[in-house]
């Protein structure tokens, strides 16, 4: 009984990458959130990691490789299992984490910047996996892809306005509140296209995350305002109703800088990861 249900709700999941149930999202989100505490407990904090500008543009890089090599497998180019929630997170993990060991030891020793060592390690990465994503033979859906970019700007320019218009949403939206909502935006964004205009005959059954589905079903089996047959729009006022109230507490709640930054971070990887995987997933559909 215990293999039974270990390959129904982990090990089938990953092998059919048919995506998440309610057991296997809370066995992770446990497990995910044990780990955060104790990089940040025994690594970030303890050390005495500066979490700055020069840190985001070289995080940059990594996020994007992970978001890219997800593709990897989406295309067959390589077919392991480990390039598959949940294990694509601690592989580019154990990769980034040794990288980023070894650039501030340069750092350290050396006086090289952050930017011109991991920063540079997760971009020449990500070059040659995005390279290897556009150049396998398939028809390229670019104007899809665009379209992807042109709504997510458009989010920005119109969070930027209520910065601007409404006082009592300048200090919320910071840098890097702005940064974690735009996030998850291009998440909900990749999804948004992908099921409404791209995918033949996409349904909720296509959105792999549990929260996400069941909207969707609902709405879908109901017909509650849809947009060409799919209620994916509704991924939209999903991130906008939990990412503020996140990002709320960690303000009002993180004890120091370098915690407040750091679990904005967190947010921020896991919604531009997944976001970059949509829009690439979108680019190479045929």
């Amino acid at each position: 009984m215990i293999k039974e249900f270990i390959d129904r709700y982990y090990l089938d999941p990953i092998k059919q990458d048919s995506g998440y149930t309610i057991v296997n999202t809370l066995t992770y989100a446990i497990i995910f959130v044990i780990a955060i505490w104790l990089i940040y407990e025994h690594f970030f904090r303890k050390s005495k990691v500066i979490i700055n500008r020069e840190f985001a543009k070289s995080l940059l890089g990594w996020i994007i490789f992970g978001g890219s090599l997800r593709i990897i497998r989406d295309l067959n180019i390589i077919t392991s299992d480990y390039l598959v929630t949940p294990f694509i997170y601690i592989l580019v993990f154990i990769i980034s984490f040794m990288a980023l060991l070894a650039a501030l030891r340069l750092k350290k020793t050396r006086k090289i910047k952050l930017l011109h060592t991991w920063g540079f390690a997760g971009y020449a990465l990500s070059a040659i996996t995005i390279a290897a994503v556009i150049t396998t033979p398939k028809t390229l859906n670019i104007s899809s892809f665009l379209f992807i970019y042109a709504i997510w700007f458009t989010w920005f320019i119109l969070l930027l306005q209520i910065k601007k218009h409404i006082p009592r949403a300048k200090k919320f939206l910071s840098n890097w509140n702005i940064a974690a909502i735009m996030a998850h935006l291009l998440d909900a964004t990749g999804t948004f296209v992908a099921l409404t205009y791209v995918y033949a005959n996409a349904t909720f059954e296509n959105e792999k995350h549990v929260l996400g589905r069941t909207f969707m079903e609902y709405l879908e089996t109901n017909s509650i305002l849809l947009i060409n047959g799919s209620g994916s729009w509704i991924m939209f006022a999903l991130k906008l109703a939990v990412i503020p109230l996140a990002l709320w507490a960690i303000d009002k709640y993180s004890e120091n800088e370098t915690e407040n930054k750091f679990l904005k971070m967190i947010i921020i990887i896991l919604g531009l990861g997944i976001g970059i995987r949509n829009s690439l997933g979108v680019l190479i559909y045929s």
